[in-house]
C-alpha cells in the first residue's frame, strides 16, 4: 500500500488516499468515504482508456482495528491466519465471505483495515469487541491522528491548499509528470508563502478559532496520549521566510483569546 494524494489542475488536493497493489495490474483504492463520489467522477474522467475503474464502495463495510493488540485480537478472530506486513494487503475467504485486511491505518499506532460484505458488517464488529477491541469513532481517530500531525482533509488539506502547503511535499515526485506538478515546482523553486504547522498549549485557554489570531483553517484536540491542547493552523508567513517546521528548539507565539494572549509554542511536526 501507499499513502497518495490526488490533485486537481491547480495542485490543489482532492482527496488523500491509500492505493494498494493485489495483483501486478489489478489496485484497491481506498478513498475519505465522504469523498467517494467526487473521487470516482475524477478518476473516471482522468484515467487512460486500457484502464477499467470500479467502484465498489457500497459492497463493503470498512472497521479499522488500531493499537498494540490489533494482531491478538486478529488471531482470536480469524485463528491461523496472519495479519499481512506493514503496508501490505491481504484477500481472505472465510465461510465463503471474501474479506480485505490492510495492514495500514491512521492512527500512529499499529494496526489493520478490515473490508468485509456490507451485509456482514456488524458480525465482524461484534466479533472483535468479543475478542477484545473498544468501540470508538471518528473523534478518537481524530485526536490521534493529530498528535501524528496526519493531515486531515477538509481542514488540514483543501483543493484550495496544495500538499507542499500541507507539508507533504515528500509524496510528490517532482521529477515526474502529473496533474499539478508544474504548479508544485514553481511554487517549491519560488517558496511557501504559508505552511500547516503543529502547535502546542503550554497555558490554559480556548482552542484555536476563526476569531483568534491564528489563520482560518485550523484543527484542534486534546491529545489522547501527550494530554496537551494540540492544532494544526495554516501558519502564514512572510514570503521567503521558513515556517515553523525548522524550528529548533521551541520558539514561542501566542493566540489571542477575549482580549488575553496565551502561551503556545510552535513545534516542529512529528510527521510533516
Amino acid at each position: 500500500g501507499q499513502y497518495s494524494i490526488m490533485l486537481n489542475e491547480q495542485a490543489g488536493v482532492i482527496d488523500d488516499l491509500i492505493l494498494y497493489r493485489m495483483e501486478p495490474e489489478t489496485f484497491f483504492v481506498v478513498v475519505n468515504a465522504s469523498r467517494i463520489d467526487e473521487d470516482f467522477a475524477w478518476l473516471s474522467a482522468h484515467k487512460p482508456a486500457d484502464v477499467t475503474l470500479e467502484n465498489h464502495s457500497d459492497e463493503y463495510v470498512g472497521l479499522a482495528v488500531q493499537g498494540p493488540l490489533c494482531g491478538a485480537i486478529f488471531a482470536k478472530v480469524i485463528p491461523g491466519v496472519e495479519l499481512p506486513p506493514r503496508n501490505g494487503i491481504a484477500r481472505i475467504t472465510v465461510d465463503g465471505a471474501d474479506l480485505i485486511v490492510c495492514r495500514t491505518g491512521y492512527t500512529g499506532e499499529d494496526g489493520f483495515e478490515f473490508f468485509c460484505p456490507a451485509a456482514e458488517g456488524v458480525k465482524w464488529f461484534e466479533a472483535f469487541l468479543s475478542a477484545g477491541a473498544k468501540p470508538c469513532g471518528l473523534g478518537a481517530r481524530d485526536s490521534l491522528r493529530l498528535e501524528m500531525c496526519y493531515p486531515l482533509n477538509g481542514s488540514d488539506l483543501a483543493p484550495d491548499k496544495t500538499p507542499l502547503e500541507a507539508g507533504l511535499g515528500f509524496f510528490c515526485a517532482l521529477d515526474t509528470e502529473f496533474i499539478g506538478s508544474g504548479i508544485l515546482r514553481e511554487q517549491k523553486a519560488s517558496g511557501l508563502t504559508q505552511r500547516l504547522a503543529a502547535i502546542e498549549y503550554t497555558g490554559k485557554g480556548a482552542p484555536p478559532r476563526p476569531l483568534q489570531s491564528s489563520p482560518s483553517r485550523r484543527r484542534s484536540h486534546r491529545g489522547t496520549h501527550q494530554r496537551r491542547p494540540l492544532a494544526l493552523p495554516d501558519d502564514r508567513h512572510r514570503s521567503g521566510v521558513p515556517s515553523c517546521r525548522p524550528c529548533q528548539g521551541r520558539h514561542r507565539a501566542g493566540n489571542r483569546c477575549q482580549g488575553e494572549k496565551i502561551p503556545r509554542p510552535c513545534g516542529q511536526k512529528t510527521l510533516l
